[in-house]
């Protein structure tokens, strides 16, 4: 800003300056509309007037109010509205619903992309904000103005700031600014205006969705994203190397369960399941209390969606089911592309039974029961686990529905994602319904709305697209770097496949082109395998995930070969096998001590289920960690006092975990896992001696017997890692008293008691019938 002699000039030049820069000054102007000089307000609200973006009008609104002091101020920012023009569903709205309603257009159509006239397609759109579509460098950031005021006391005073972001997270940070602005504007966030205000909670919900998303796409770039983008995250977008969305799942915990349920129930109806997943992690923190009480209130709150969508002017989405035969929206969150599922729908029918919950009270799980129905594994995988968590007491018509699908998930190994995009209905449903089994499925039936998904969600392994869309030119919106504004903004015109291989956020997703087992009509090749692979000769091997193997074939009426599709796709998940199984492992982890928290016998839950469930995820060797082994064996020990225990169950559980003391192989049944699993042993037939009879009793003594002899094998342990060499040998003592333990709970005869005496007498480590003479070389080693 400028004071003082000249300083009309000077204002009039800069009026003239940010005019020509255009939309890229919007943001830094509407936060100089909050200095306290007026001079400096009055000329941002002309600035932005001059430059005629809409981007502006929520600022504009703002200060044109009574809210306003000066006059002058109030009269610019009406002259401004007036050049820029407002739309007919904007008209009579206030400064804060404007502001809500630029927040989600930020955070909704990032990367949103549609049919524009007089081009193929346009990925990208004009909405405002002009945000680019596609990343072609990892270390490309964008600033983001803040406003900063004097210091508390000063009359003058205040600054012009920015923050540079990457352009994963400028939709988010900008979305986060708008809807900041709005509650604000709506009288602050506390807990008693949340609930009583619906505007509130919308706001509240939406800024916890931004928050989500900004946090998984930090999470996800520095654990998925390229070795050179992982290392620009730590070294120039964090805190001491700690990226600066890695607090904000805990923000989004801190609104409290009354608004995180109207998150997730926004979130699915976004269409963005990576974030709906996670919220259902976040609420697995309330307490159930408060999920009973909370959300009661929001029913009587919140207006219904669909009326607040037509009121803002959104479109409803649309789903294969639709007999219109227009342009179809298959999201995840649509569950017309996804083949039903007889088992699924089978469960719903016996899940229709008695309830001891009160309607009102199980509609409270309303949010989390379309969660369940979600077609995104990963969704009602979440799902399932924080509706155990939050009513682990009561009784639902949904609750076997719930933990089968928890049953899957501790079952799963190496959970992948897989985005179908094909215009071929026939088609898209084809490979939905064979990989649906094994992966999570995201199907779409146009370029713009896969691509949409593929950037907005962080981890997508897969990419299976119509080879005919793959062939045609492509437009994407891109503004000129500089910020000046030309003529029209870059709309390049490319392949897919090179636009998917240019951006960092794809460009390591392996890309299947699914191409008909036929021949082109004019003879030009003898194969459409061989068309495509001339088409795109000079992409194939450019990197690990478009190869020659990317080209698979489908046959007539949609005909796919399930097991060479799968095979194709397995072979590109090697490369990062141990990273996805890791991930898995973790979420069997967490799945496992959160069932530490149910009380066995006072739950409404099939513990007997539950047990076999942990029993099954135990008994895998392939995939499964040794810490998720530990995990699962805690948790039986926990519900081992189940009273009421199948005892068919309890030895079918009990031959998963002697099978982990008998394996020979310590790579995954480590000291530590022996350990987790000789204490589980003891606490099934502690609280249930009856099941001490068979062979398998006879064979977890004999396994007991040997584990309290186990030895540490230090071969594997660094010279130099004494750190490791201690806790093996801790692992291994703490495992021997845990077997010794395990045999006193179990009701043993008189002669088991006595060998157990016998093999433990003071002599070398080995069972007896090993250790041979121990004297033998006693006098060759004290000559030595």
């Amino acid at each position: 800003h400028s004071d003082g002699e000249g300083a009309g000039d000077t204002r009039l030049r800069a009026r003239t300056l940010l005019a020509t820069i255009g939309v890229q000054a919007v943001n830094a102007l509407v936060q100089v509309m909050q200095s306290s000089n007026t001079l400096d307000r009055e000329t941002a609200a002309l600035a932005l007037g001059d430059i005629g973006s809409a981007i502006a009008l929520p600022a504009l609104q703002e200060h044109a109010s009574t809210a306003e002091p000066s006059e002058s101020v109030r009269s610019a920012c009406v002259r401004a509205i007036e050049r820029i023009g407002i739309s007919g569903e904007q008209k009579g709205m206030d400064a804060k619903t404007l502001w809500y309603m630029q927040a989600e257009a930020y955070y909704r159509n990032e990367a949103a992309g549609g049919m524009t006239p007089g081009f193929n397609r346009l990925i990208g759109s004009t909405y405002p904000g002009h945000l680019p579509t596609f990343v072609e460098v990892h270390d490309r950031t964008y600033p983001v103005w803040r406003w900063i005021p004097p210091a508390e006391g000063a009359e003058t005073g205040g600054a012009l700031q920015f923050e540079e972001v990457p352009r994963w997270n400028l939709g988010d940070v900008l979305a986060e600014e708008c809807v900041i602005n709005a509650i604000n504007l709506a009288g602050g966030s506390s807990a008693k205006a949340i609930e009583s205000d619906s505007f509130m909670l919308d706001a509240c919900a939406l800024l916890v969705c931004v928050s989500t998303h900004q946090y998984l796409s930090g999470q996800t770039r520095l654990a998925y994203g390229a070795d050179e983008e992982q290392k620009f995250i730590a070294d120039k977008l964090g805190e001491n190397s700690v990226a600066r969305t890695k607090h904000l799942r805990g923000y989004a915990a801190s609104f409290g369960p009354h608004v995180l349920f109207a998150a997730l129930e926004r979130s699915l109806e976004d269409g963005y399941p990576l974030v709906s997943a996670e919220l259902c992690n976040v609420l697995l923190d309330v307490d159930p209390n408060e999920f009973f009480s909370a959300p009661s209130r929001m029913s009587e709150v919140r207006p219904d969606r669909g009326d607040r969508d037509a009121e803002n002017g959104r479109d409803e989405r649309r789903t294969d089911d639709d007999e219109d035969e227009g342009r179809l929206r298959d999201d995840p969150f649509s569950r017309g592309e996804r083949n039903e599922r007889d088992d699924r729908d089978a469960r719903d029918e016996r899940d229709n039974g008695s309830s001891r919950r009160s309607p009102s009270e199980n509609a409270l799980y309303a949010p989390l029961i379309m969660a369940l129905n979600h077609s995104d594994k990963r969704v009602y995988y979440a799902a399932a686990r924080a509706i155990i968590k939050l009513g682990r007491e009561h009784n639902a018509n949904f609750n076997q529905k719930a933990q089968e699908e928890f049953g899957n998930s501790l079952a799963e190994t190496e959970a992948r994602t897989v985005v179908v995009i094909a215009e071929n209905q026939q088609l898209r449903k084809a490979y939905v319904a064979a990989l649906e089994k094994t992966y999570a499925v995201a199907a779409y039936d146009s370029l713009e709305e896969g691509i949409k998904q593929v950037q907005m969600a962080p981890v997508i392994d897969a990419i299976i697209m119509e080879a005919s869309i793959a062939a045609k030119p492509t437009f994407f919106w891109e503004p000129n770097p500089s910020g000046l504004v030309k003529e029209s903004p870059d709309r390049r015109n490319e392949l897919p496949v090179e636009l998917l291989q240019q951006d960092i956020r794809t460009k390591m997703i392996p890309l299947l082109l699914a191409c008909p087992d036929s021949a082109p009509e004019d003879g030009s090749f003898p194969s459409y395998v061989d068309y495509y692979s001339d088409k795109f000769n000079k992409y194939i091997g450019a990197n690990s995930a478009f190869t020659a193997q990317s080209l698979i074939k489908y046959g007539a009426n949609a005909d796919i070969a399930a097991g060479s599709l799968n095979s194709t796709l397995q072979a590109f998940f090697e490369s990062n096998k141990e990273r996805r199984q890791f991930s898995t492992n973790a979420y069997v982890i967490d799945s496992a001590r959160m069932l530490l928290s149910v009380d066995p016998n006072g739950t409404a839950y099939d513990v007997d289920l539950f047990l076999k469930q942990l029993g099954q995820s135990f008994g895998q060797k392939e995939g499964r960690s040794s810490e998720a082994k530990i995990a699962l064996a805690d948790a039986v020990t926990h519900l081992a006092a189940f009273r009421n225990l199948d005892m068919a169950i309890g030895g079918t559980v009990l031959a998963q975990l002697v099978g982990a003391l008998d394996d020979t192989d310590m790579t995954v049944h480590t000291a530590a896992v022996r350990g987790a699993a000789a204490r589980a042993i003891g606490a099934i037939y502690g609280n249930h001696p009856a099941l001490y009879e068979g062979s398998t009793a006879l064979a977890a003594f004999e396994a007991l017997k040997k584990t309290m002899r186990l030895q540490a094998n230090l071969d594997g342990v660094a010279s130099d890692d004494d750190k490791g060499r201690k806790q093996l040998l801790a692992d291994v003592e703490s495992t021997r008293n845990a077997a010794g333990t395990a045999l006193g709970r179990m009701p043993l005869t008189a002669q088991q008691k006595r060998d157990v005496m016998n093999e433990q007498r003071a002599s070398r480590h080995l069972p007896l019938a090993e250790q041979g003479n121990p004297q033998a070389n006693r006098g060759e080693s004290e000559g030595s």
